[in-house]
């Protein structure tokens, strides 16, 4: 299981057999304008009060979550099960976003509507007069990893496998979670820097805020990527809009 809360953070991230209620990953989505100030945003609305001062090791900084990121300054969440959708508003902001989620329901077909499976819809309107370069990039560390061994990162087409295979004394670990973007243009790093601290998270942000776009090859020796991100580079004209799913 995982939800879509109404400020468009990922959530209730329920994995491997048993319920993990308010675990948020280190995961995001985020877009970015080159040649504008103030010109990135994590694809989120304002964080809960409850969730900064509720979690476990709020105290240590809560050093594994996107709360210090910039973020949209409002979000509005509507639902329409199976659909849930978020237009987010920063007067500050050269672009309207709003997200779509959705998970497959088909009526009277429980096996197609259990498929382990959900859609994000992302929508871009561009509200100036200029042409705008974009960059949409969904980042997360490899939240599959039980830091037993064995942990990977692995390209899967337009997008990344995060992998943990089983062990002898616990073979219910195993398990994979894949993300991936339809679009042409997309690139994928499935190579994070490795250090320490919280040094992966940093470099990966300064890449988002930069713009970048890297295409990286899983790592096949030596300590595993701590995460990865896809990124997909995008032009906008003058109010014109783009949907990435």
């Amino acid at each position: 299981m995982f939800c879509l809360d109404g400020t468009g953070s990922i959530s209730h991230v329920s994995i491997k057999h048993k319920p993990k209620i308010f675990n948020q990953p280190y995961t995001y989505s985020a877009v970015f304008v080159r040649g504008k100030q103030n010109n990135v945003r994590v694809i989120e609305g304002p964080v809960p009060k409850f969730k900064i001062f509720g979690a476990a090791n709020t105290g240590n900084g809560l050093g594994h979550s996107t709360f210090g990121l910039p973020r949209f300054d409002s979000s509005t969440f509507k639902s329409r099960f199976p659909f849930g959708k978020i237009q987010f508003a920063d007067d500050s902001f050269d672009l309207n976003v709003n997200l779509t989620g959705w998970s497959p329901f088909i009526p009277t077909e429980e096996d197609a509507s259990s498929l382990p499976v959900a859609a994000l819809e992302y929508e871009f309107t561009n509200t100036t007069n200029d042409l705008l370069s974009c960059v949409y990039s969904f980042n997360s560390i490899n939240f599959m990893s039980d830091g037993s061994g064995g942990e990977a990162v692995l390209k899967s087409g337009k997008g990344f496998t995060l992998w943990q295979p089983a062990n002898e004394s616990n073979p219910h670990q195993e398990g994979a979670f894949n993300a991936s973007v339809y679009d042409d243009s997309t690139h994928v790093n499935c190579s994070w820097f490795r250090g320490g601290w919280f040094d992966s998270q940093s470099i990966a942000w300064k890449d988002v805020e930069k713009g970048n776009c890297f295409n990286r090859q899983p790592i096949e020796h030596g300590t595993p990527s701590p995460g990865a991100s896809i990124y997909v580079p995008f032009e906008l004209k003058p109010h014109q809009n783009k949907t990435i799913k």
